[in-house]
């Protein structure tokens, strides 16, 4: 049994007053009764009443004459006086849930009419996971994230958006929805819902184009710069609608690390256009802004060749520095062994000349002469591992300074591309530890070899 069958049960009704919203409809009325007159049989019942339960809907009964009252939980048969020729009666239903019935279009139509654009959007927010409209009077069939129509599900699969950073809407905090929560296209017949969801849609295409916003009541401030300033105020009952708006929303929100430079150029092509009192655009407007955003990538292609190639300049610079540290490193390992070398083989030849029998190579003073030369030799390894230490600081320091100034002029995937993900550098690092820890070994491994020569050659040790 539907509303409408329930109501054709009474014959002669008067003074009919019918009312439905988001949480309420509620049917009363002045209605003639005979006797054994009865509203619902045991099957009857039992069907209206799972209907809108299935929905998690309570609703209720009442014939005021007979003290009559049934509902979602309670059931019995009326038993109506002889006196009672006629009664007061009222059905009301609860309606909870993000699922929304529209049992009477005409009557929810009203309920929406009377309402502000604050007033529909402070309803909308007691709906934290959306809503779901069921009418049966229409054919529209259609959802978004946020809001279907006559589906059994929302459409999660719609892009979630974010207001740019260059967006003032003063209500943000209040209304956090986007012009993709209320982007219908389905229209099949005359439906003031959906003709409220299509405003609100273009209300917030606006909202997420223009330099600064704000909704009071029915009205919507507008305010966008470019090369030009322009101010509005929207009546939203009143709204001349334009799919272009939708179009260039689309395209500046399509790439989320490219919104603002899209934003500002998309300004500055409108308010070329755009016209005192009017937010009227033609769809050249968005061909121009399409063509000029060409423009800018041409300009920035060239840009981006400037960077790169002055980014791999420097790297290559950096990479340079690398090498050249390990070869003050290698060059220092070197003099290290070239002088104690030198020096024993000065001793070892005024040895031989001195005395031709030589029974140990260094005396005393020339065994104390070799461990200084060894101690200095440590010294001078401590020395040069903190030398390149520093250098791998400043090399570190100097790669992050150069990403920092490519930051400044490109966004960060495209600086991510030219440093490969900072791969190239990475390896060099790899490279520059590697090597250092060999000549390290080698070097601590011949300063030993030293030391076991000098004893060995010693007459003191």
């Amino acid at each position: 049994m539907d509303i409408t069958n329930f109501l054709n049960i009474f014959k002669n009704k008067d003074s009919l007053n019918i009312s439905d919203n988001f949480v309420l409809y509620e049917c009363s009325f002045t209605s003639d009764i005979a006797e054994n007159f009865q509203v619902f049989t045991d099957e009857t019942y039992s069907t209206f009443n799972k209907y809108l339960k299935s929905n998690n809907y309570e609703w209720s009964f009442l014939i005021d004459e007979a003290s009559y009252s049934i509902g979602s939980n309670n059931y019995e048969k009326i038993n109506i006086d002889e006196d009672i020729n006629s009664a007061n009666i009222t059905l009301s239903i609860f309606k909870k849930g993000k699922k929304v019935i529209i049992f009477n279009e005409e009557q929810f139509f009203n309920f929406l009419k009377s309402q502000t654009l604050e007033q529909i959007l402070d309803i909308f927010n007691e709906y934290k996971n959306g809503l779901v409209f069921k009418n049966s009077d229409t054919l529209n069939v259609d959802s978004t994230s946020f809001i279907g129509l006559n589906t059994k599900e929302l459409d999660y699969k719609k892009q979630t958006i974010e207001l740019s950073t260059l967006c003032n809407f003063n209500n943000y905090s209040k209304y956090k929805y986007t012009p993709n929560d209320f982007d219908f296209k389905v229209s099949k017949s005359n439906d003031y819902l959906l003709d409220i969801l299509k405003r609100l849609n273009f209300i917030f295409n606006l909202i997420y184009l223009f330099d600064s916003s704000e909704i009071n009541g029915n009205n919507v401030l507008l305010k966008i710069t470019g090369h030009k300033t322009f101010a509005y105020e929207l009546d939203f009952l009143q709204l001349d609608l334009n799919d272009e708006y939708s179009k260039i929303f689309k395209w500046v929100y399509s790439e989320i690390n490219k919104t603002e430079d899209k934003l500002g150029l998309s300004r500055n092509v409108l308010t070329v256009y755009l016209k005192e009192n009017t937010l009227n655009i033609g769809e050249q407007v968005f061909l121009s802004i399409l063509s000029a955003n060409n423009t800018y990538i041409k300009e920035n292609i060239s840009r981006y060749i400037d960077v790169r190639t002055k980014a791999h300049n420097q790297i290559e610079h950096i990479i340079e520095k690398v090498n050249k540290s390990l070869e003050v490193f290698i060059g220092n390992f070197q003099k290290s062994i070239f002088v104690f070398i030198s020096f024993y083989l000065t001793v070892f030849v005024l040895k031989i000349y001195t005395k031709p029998v030589v029974s140990a190579i260094l005396n005393k003073e020339t065994t104390i002469m070799g461990i200084g030369l060894l101690v200095i030799s440590a010294l001078f390894l401590i020395f040069s591992n903190w030398l390149t230490y520093l250098d791998y600081k400043r090399i570190n320091s100097k790669y992050n300074d150069t990403k920092k100034r490519a930051l400044d002029l490109l966004v960060e995937d495209d600086v991510e591309k030219i440093l490969d993900g900072d791969s190239e550098f990475k390896e060099e690092k790899k490279f520059l530890i590697k090597r250092l820890g060999l000549y390290n070994s080698i070097w601590v491994l011949t300063l030993i070899i030293f030391l076991v020569v000098l004893a060995y050659t010693s007459d003191y040790i």
